[in-house]
């Protein structure tokens, strides 16, 4: 009789011991994974897991985790589900009772989905410009630091904002030097020439359109506070818009990150319309200003407040119709 046939190299086996119960699909495939979310009717019970085999339970975790993962990263939830699955069973079983815990862990996997896409397609970038290099197309606006101004690359023909920053001291401004920034340009300016071309046209933004928008900044503004960012200067000047009205958030300049256990303090507190209540509590002792305390709270405040603009093309407070 034949010989029967060898088992792979041990050194194989722990590979096998490693394959997911959950099949990922890459991030560029759009169909789903084979695992189908459970029937709506159907509830997570913690307690089940005892009745079923240790192997299996993934498999049952898995199902509700990536239910859940499909309304927050439909196209990448698959993968999400996955890298989360890594997981112990006791922190699985937190993520499904708390959906704050949940939101966070996979704002967590998206960056690393991102950094990962960045190292295998490595982002060039011209560090030798020179301002020769660009040929001036007008003025965008101003602002704390500098100018911006709408350019484009002579060599590729892209247009591109750039930030002529001021000078900072005497010494500087006799030495000539100055310090530019290249941007992303965004053809369709910001959130308030929107708000006011709507005023100047008489119409409103569509239902629609107004849902896309306003997702968009809170997406936005939720990934960064999910890495305890607060933007602190949200206003419409500072959302951005590009091609298909995507939206940008721009002018980190006051944006700052939040130390566990301990209040961002500023002076600044953000543009005086968008300032929440407790920011406008300004206490003076003599000459001295009490600092202000910001949180995510400060960001969700001014939100409201641009949603409000948005939809009805007016301040919410300092209207003369209010």
């Amino acid at each position: 009789p034949k010989p029967k046939p060898q088992h792979p190299s041990s050194s194989i086996q722990p590979q096998i011991h490693q394959i997911p119960i959950i099949q990922v699909q890459p991030i560029s495939n759009p169909v789903k994974p084979p695992i189908q979310p459970p029937a709506i009717t159907q509830q997570f019970n913690p307690q089940f897991l005892a009745q079923i085999p240790p192997d299996q339970q993934n498999q049952y975790i898995g199902e509700f985790l990536y239910a859940k993962i499909s309304t927050i990263d439909e196209p990448d939830a698959g993968k999400i589900t996955g890298m989360l699955l890594e997981l112990d069973i006791v922190e699985l079983i937190n993520l499904l009772k708390d959906d704050q815990l949940l939101n966070r862990k996979t704002c967590e996997a998206q960056r690393v989905l991102r950094e990962a896409a960045t190292q295998q397609q490595p982002i060039s970038f011209n560090t030798t410009w020179k301002k020769s290099d660009f040929e001036r197309i007008g003025r965008l606006g101003r602002g704390a630091f500098g100018t911006i101004w709408h350019m484009k690359e002579k060599a590729s023909s892209r247009e591109v904002a750039v930030k002529e920053m001021d000078y900072y001291t005497q010494e500087e401004n006799e030495d000539g030097d100055k310090a530019y920034l290249v941007l992303e340009y965004c053809s369709k300016g910001d959130l308030r020439k929107y708000i006011n071309n709507m005023k100047e046209l008489g119409v409103e933004i569509s239902t629609e359109k107004a849902y896309e928008m306003i997702g968009q900044i809170a997406s936005s503004l939720d990934q960064l506070h999910a890495i305890d960012i607060i933007h602190a200067d949200l206003k419409p000047e500072n959302v951005l818009l590009v091609e298909g009205f995507k939206v940008k958030l721009a002018d980190f300049g006051l944006a700052r990150q939040l130390q566990i256990g301990r209040n961002y303090t500023t002076k600044h507190g953000g543009t005086f319309l968008y300032q929440g209540p407790e920011l406008l509590r300004i206490k003076k002792i003599e000459v001295v200003v009490t600092r202000l305390i910001q949180t995510p709270a400060s960001d969700i405040w001014a939100f409201g407040v641009m949603i409000f603009e948005l939809l009805t093309q007016r301040h919410p407070f300092f209207d003369n119709r209010v």
